[in-house]
């Protein structure tokens, strides 16, 4: 069966590579001033999740 390119090496370069400038890390890895609130309440609720399960330690034997 032939095998045939879907994207040519510059396609995939620009969908899939890490960006290599200042400026497109600090675009493609910074979160927004808007976004951070809701994570904040997003890592909060979890974190009170976990903290109410009851793990009871299990024995080796």
């Amino acid at each position: 069966m032939i095998r045939r390119k879907l994207l040519s090496p510059e396609e995939r370069q620009a969908l899939l590579g890490i960006p290599d400038d200042e400026a497109s890390l600090i675009r493609h890895y910074t979160l927004s001033a808007s976004l951070l609130p809701r994570l904040g309440r997003t890592l909060c609720s979890t974190i009170e999740a976990w903290q109410s399960v009851d793990v009871q330690p299990t024995s080796a034997s």
